[in-house]
């Protein structure tokens, strides 16, 4: 499965489960032929890069880089997210979806706002249709 289309189908699950339990959205992305690895990016980059697309022409400003931590280990590394294919793929999707139709316009939104940069920054507010779809 390629990249734009592993983001199409987590947007798809994401749309239908509760980001409250990641573990069942891995294990429903898995469902689907997604590797967990691969689902732990999406759940992690998706959104991110629908939240830059949507928050950069407000000024906020983003990391080009990631960082993972081992939990049991305590070991940190660091990413580029330019050389994730997933976070570029979704990068191309929400540039795409931001100046579509209304209803492209809303899912994108929808997407935006399931992300924690979104949330933090706390200077954007959903539209009455995504607060509908996100509550």
């Amino acid at each position: 499965m390629l990249p734009n289309q592993k983001v199409l189908l987590f947007m798809e699950v994401a749309s239908r489960s509760c980001f409250d339990d990641l573990d069942e959205l891995v294990q429903k992305l898995s469902a689907h032929g997604v590797e967990e690895e691969d689902a732990e990016c999406l759940i992690a980059f998706v959104p991110m890069a629908f939240a830059k697309i949507l928050l950069s022409p407000l000024g906020v400003k983003f990391q080009d880089t990631f960082l993972i931590r081992d939990l049991d280990g305590g070991k940190a590394s660091r990413g580029v997210l330019a050389n994730e294919a997933i976070y570029t793929a979704a990068l191309e999707l929400a540039s795409v979806m931001a100046s579509g139709d209304a209803n492209s316009r809303t899912r994108f939104e929808q997407m935006a706002a399931i992300s924690a940069d979104t949330r933090l920054r706390g200077n954007w507010q959903p539209t009455t249709a995504t607060r509908m779809a996100l509550f």
